[in-house]
């Protein structure tokens, strides 16, 4: 029987994943069997041929199941603690390990009690005649090349980020103005300077409220007045005051979010598009900042954990730095973390033979120590 090696997969018109909705697509691509046949397959195509001394060299024999998907169903089998006759019936009826091995188009899954118990014979024959065991071979050789992957390299340093809520009050563009306004017109009023008649409101109880929820003017006409009285209120500012943190807010807030002409005074309403997320989102917080993460929208200061794997302690290092301002490029995704875990959590006897011997014994000691179970 010759070595049939991997061949690219061409997906029918019938295959199962088509008739898929697009959510379930996505559960199956997120989950383990998506991780499983973009990361696991690869590493077993590039160690099949470790086993070409089983097979004939006779390429005119009878083909073989391709190596890589004897080592993958090895794989699941003792990944998931299944007997042969249960991986079989996995493979068989359940999508998730067709989708795990790249088999969802084939229309006999290429899985049998039998193929699995010749492959382990063959490599135990072997083993008898010459002492290598290429399963320990192999394991020591996919364990290193799944370190290299998930516990990093000195080239490598795997990073995340979280967001730590600052605990202010989110405010929309409207009420931002108010109380940027309002804290130094107070300020102003405190240093009896004189407040124009029209912005004394802003300094009432409640007139955040009264403008924003039951004012029936348009909101964006709402939005300009109150933009409008903010670079009035920035003019009257006197120079004793510039530095205080109230006026600092103010100024702020005019650069960031309006337009002005060449004399400093009111153009038009920034576009909120314009805006990125280093503008001021609540003078309480002024160094605050908000980006959207996993579907949810944050405010507060960015966590960024990055973790090296040193050359010569096993265990990672892992270091946290708060940063103020925003991360500009996207951070890989924390799926490959979990899958890591799991990885670790679930390998803890990997693809053993029936009866276990000495060297099987060293090789998952040897897969062990390079995981760092």
């Amino acid at each position: 029987m010759s070595q049939s090696k991997f061949k690219p997969i061409q997906m029918n018109l019938f295959d199962l994943t088509y008739s898929l909705s697009d959510r379930k697509l996505r559960m199956l691509e997120s989950g383990w069997p998506g991780y499983f046949n973009r990361v696991i397959i690869p590493e077993l195509v590039k160690l099949e041929s470790i086993f070409e001394p089983l097979y004939s060299k006779n390429t005119n024999t009878r083909p073989s199941t391709p190596t890589y998907l004897v080592l993958a169903m090895l794989v699941l089998k003792d990944l998931f603690t299944l007997t042969d006759e249960e991986l079989e019936r996995s493979v068989t009826f359940s999508l998730e390990y067709q989708f795990a091995l790249g088999t969802t188009s084939f229309e006999h899954q290429p899985v049998n009690q039998r193929t699995l118990n010749r492959f382990r014979a063959a490599n135990a024959f072997y083993m008898q005649q010459t002492g290598i065991d290429l399963l320990h071979e192999f394991a020591e050789k996919l364990a290193k090349s799944l370190k290299d992957a998930y516990l990093g390299t000195n080239l490598k340093r795997r990073m995340d980020s979280i967001m730590v809520d600052n605990g202010a009050r989110k405010l929309s563009r409207l009420q931002l103005a108010h109380v940027v306004i309002k804290n130094m017109l107070m300020v102003l009023d405190e240093n009896k300077i004189a407040i124009p008649e029209n912005l004394q409101h802003y300094i009432e109880d409640f007139d955040e409220n009264k403008v924003t929820y039951h004012s029936h003017t348009p909101a964006a006409a709402k939005l300009q007045t109150a933009f409008q009285d903010a670079c009035a209120v920035r003019d009257l500012i006197p120079g004793t005051l510039n530095d205080c943190e109230e006026a600092q807010m103010l100024i702020r807030f005019v650069s960031e979010q309006v337009n002005t002409n060449t004399d400093g005074s009111f153009h038009s309403v920034r576009d909120g598009k314009e805006l990125n997320s280093t503008v001021l989102n609540n003078p309480v917080e002024p160094e605050s900042t908000f980006r959207k993460k996993a579907g949810e929208n944050h405010q507060g200061y960015v966590g960024i954990i990055s973790l090296k794997q040193s050359t010569s302690i096993p265990t990672e290092r892992s270091s946290t730095h708060l940063i103020s301002s925003p991360i500009s490029t996207a951070i890989p995704s924390s799926p490959k973390m979990k899958f890591r875990r799991w990885l670790k959590k679930e390998t803890k006897q990997l693809w053993l033979p029936t009866e276990p011997t000495s060297a099987w014994i060293t090789s998952m000691k040897q897969l062990n120590t390079e995981f760092n179970l």
